[in-house]
């Protein structure tokens, strides 16, 4: 019996669309028709350093999108959308596994050592995207709360210590609990 050739298959699919490519505008917009929600956003501010001089020169403009579908689409689904557009290649589709982490990208909002771009400038039909963002804001609280703690353990009581890291905590699993536990236990006065 033939083995069929396995499908590459995702609800959400990412372009990368250099800005002076023909037809841009026309792609964009069809971006905009075809998926439920569609995340697209332009860079133009990019950088990349050489290695070896570490001088920064600046990459060519592009426009990042994400389609993200009802349901799973294989990937020569997705390619047979695009067929009127000829110069896009077939390595021009990337399966996206992460739909939070890639629209974070878009704003470069978990890399510091890139250009910062304003996440409101996200062309989208999502309403609630900037839920996207919301994370990253408390986990940074979390951080500045568990840094706060570990600073003060030696003046802490273990009670007062957890009670402090309580939101961290909550955010972990059994076995890292125990383990920061442990720690706080190791370091509290008592």
């Amino acid at each position: 019996m033939k083995e069929r050739p396995k499908k590459t298959q995702s609800r959400v699919w990412g372009l990368i669309l250099p800005k002076d490519a023909p037809q841009c505008n026309e792609i964009l917009e069809f971006c905009k028709k075809l998926p439920k929600h569609y995340y697209i956003m332009l860079h133009d501010q990019d950088y990349q350093i050489d290695e070896e001089t570490g001088e920064t020169t600046p990459k060519n403009a592009h426009y990042h999108v994400l389609m993200r579908f009802s349901n799973s689409r294989d990937l020569s689904t997705v390619q047979g959308y695009f067929k009127e557009f000829e110069f896009l290649r077939p390595n021009s589709y990337e399966k996206v596994l992460n739909l939070h982490g890639s629209v974070r990208y878009l704003a470069h909002v978990d890399n510091p050592e890139k250009f910062q771009y304003d996440k409101k400038n996200i062309d989208t039909n999502d309403p609630l995207y900037l839920d996207y963002f919301k994370n990253a804001q408390s986990a940074d609280n979390e951080i500045d709360a568990m840094k706060q703690t570990i600073q003060n353990l030696d003046k802490m009581t273990f009670s007062e210590a957890v009670e402090s890291a309580r939101p961290f905590l909550q955010s972990m699993n059994s076995y890292q609990r125990f383990i920061v536990l442990r720690s706080i236990k190791t370091e509290t006065k008592g």
